[in-house]
């Protein structure tokens, strides 16, 4: 037997939803064949999975992992009122699947089962999707995924992993000396994947020394040839969004020339080889 779990939102106790035999799979298997450690600068393959590893250890654990799961600690939820459905979630002995749900997700339809010729009227339904957000292996202590943004809800605290700069880092970045802003643009004009980049690159500007940063702004000129420059005041001028993200993808490097070709590539995708 397996165990099929609902979390309703403001509340912080797991109410039981069912059991499902043996042979009925909520959720098929992961193939976990190709799986990368998170990180927010890459972009996944289409068979790949994001892992956390050692994830008992991580701040946005959640409890009911902790332990072995028994169902008979549980409440049995006969009702469910859909707007408070917050996610579900499939043990299959030591394997956790979890699904946020959405409003779309839940339909009020009239549906003819076909297996037993019959017409359900109950409604409203809760349309399961073919895949988990999340697979939590409890034996290995590692968390898949495929989307953070997903598995937020699910996970306190774990979009830190990806998280936006704060209005004041965004002021603290923008007031660096090598930037000129334009009177149309500024701190509020500042978008959330523009934020979340300069999440990124805080702290390796912060790490780097004279040379090192003056070594980079060369790099981002030889590259960033649409981004105007004042060569007087040594400052590049900001006048868009665009101009914040070629930025911010030079100080991260991101830009680069092919060995053979001599062609100039961005990297929306990057990873460190080891």
């Amino acid at each position: 037997m397996s165990d099929l779990m609902v979390k309703l939102k403001g509340d912080q106790d797991y109410k039981k939803v069912l059991n499902l035999d043996d042979d009925t799979a909520l959720f098929p298997s992961y193939d976990i064949t190709y799986t990368t450690e998170y990180d927010p600068k890459y972009i996944l393959e289409e068979e790949e999975y994001f892992t956390l590893t050692h994830f008992s250890q991580k701040p946005y654990f959640i409890d009911i992992l902790e332990r072995e799961f028994s169902d008979v600690e549980y409440n049995t939820l006969n009702e469910i009122k859909e707007s408070k459905i917050e996610y579900i979630f499939w043990i299959d002995e030591l394997k956790y699947y979890f699904q946020r749900v959405t409003p779309s997700q839940i339909v009020e339809r009239k549906i003819i089962s076909l297996k037993k010729n019959k017409l359900i009227q109950d409604g409203p339904s809760l349309i399961v999707k073919d895949e988990a957000d999340a697979f939590y292996n409890r034996e290995s202590d590692t968390l898949y995924f495929r989307n953070l943004n997903a598995i937020k809800s699910i996970f306190p605290g774990i979009d830190f992993l990806f998280r936006e700069a704060t209005k004041e880092e965004v002021e603290e970045f923008l007031s660096q000396d090598f930037i000129k802003l334009d009177s149309d643009y500024g701190v509020d004009s500042v978008k959330t994947y523009n934020r979340k980049r300069i999440g990124l690159v805080s702290d390796l500007l912060n790490q780097m020394d004279k040379d090192q940063l003056d070594n980079t702004l060369d790099y981002v000129r030889k590259y960033c040839e649409d981004l105007k420059f004042d060569a007087k005041e040594q400052k590049f001028i900001l006048e868009s969004e665009g101009d914040l993200k070629s930025l911010v993808f030079g100080i991260d490097q991101r830009f680069y020339t092919t060995e053979v070709s001599g062609e100039k590539r961005l990297a929306n995708s990057v990873t460190k080889i080891t």
